[in-house]
């Protein structure tokens, strides 16, 4: 059974390709899916001034073909690290996508601006696996996750180095009844359904409870999702680490959020949830906006 049948997998250097097959393949075990890595490069005009002088057209092409050289090598390292990493991690790869097989690898190389190229190919797949590094992201890469995660219309999912993904038997969802987490909840369900158990858990001091909760855990029942709620205090801690801690604690395997509730210029100067976890994540995290 696929769960998820196309998994989208950016490759944005060559050491982080090799880190992230070795996550997308208990993930594409557990989920059933096709293992679609990419590595997007600029189209080679883009390097050119626009102010170039005109008399200079043939210096122009010069540059022009040779940014296409060193694309189409960077472009070739980058995949012949992911196809290693594929046969390390018994990935089936395949230059023509298998439709046949439930997991499997095929590479895409598209060229076009960055990040709309990752963009567009995470469109066409079922869900966007970011594997995070074993530092901080750096800026360029958290930039094209969120462009993905705002731009693609489905979900990604965020799993820490090293992690070894199963289908989670608890989740919790990190609930503020906003638009995005309805999505996150409903991009999720596939996972909830498998669950023993999901928890909607939202951070606060109010007494009374969302009344959109009870609605919530009523619908899930419906789709045979076992459900129930709880809500904890904010303390001096971020957000984050709260939703995060109380799901460490409570064993869940997997926490899920809607990404960017707020305004993405307001995360960016105050910080907040999106961003954190994007950069560091303690557990798998499934995000949708």
């Amino acid at each position: 059974m696929s769960l998820y049948p196309t998994l989208f997998l950016p490759c944005l250097s060559e050491n982080q390709a090799e880190r992230a097959v070795a996550v997308a393949g208990p993930v594409a075990e557990a989920l059933g899916s096709m293992v679609v890595g990419c590595h997007g490069t600029p189209p080679p005009h883009v390097a050119v001034p626009a102010v170039y002088p005109l008399e200079s057209g043939a210096h122009v092409q010069e540059i022009i073909d040779a940014v296409a050289k060193a694309n189409e090598a960077e472009t070739g390292t980058v995949k012949e690290s992911f196809v290693k990493a594929c046969r390390n991690s018994s990935l089936n790869f395949s230059e023509t996508p298998n439709l046949e097989a439930r997991v499997s690898a095929t590479w895409r190389s598209p060229i076009g601006l960055i990040p709309d190229t990752y963009v567009n190919e995470a469109m066409t797949a079922d869900l966007t696996l970011v594997v995070q590094g074993p530092e901080t992201s750096p800026a360029d890469e958290i930039n094209i996750y969120t462009a993905i995660l705002m731009g693609s219309g489905k979900p990604i999912l965020v799993v820490p180095d090293r992690h070894q993904f199963a289908l989670p038997e608890k989740i919790v969802v990190g609930w503020n009844g906003s638009l995005e987490v309805a999505r996150a909840v409903h991009a999720a369900r596939p996972l909830l359904k498998e669950a023993n158990h999901v928890t909607l858990l939202n951070v606060g001091t109010d007494d009374v409870t969302a009344p959109e909760i009870p609605t919530t855990l009523a619908a899930l029942q419906r789709h045979n999702v076992r459900a129930s709620h709880d809500q904890v205090a904010p303390t001096s801690s971020p957000v984050s680490d709260t939703l995060q801690d109380y799901a460490l604690s409570s064993r869940a395997s997997l926490l899920v959020l809607g990404g960017y509730s707020h305004s993405r210029l307001r995360e960016m100067v105050l910080g907040g949830v999106t961003r954190s976890v994007l950069q560091t994540a303690k557990l798998p995290i499934l995000l949708c906006h």
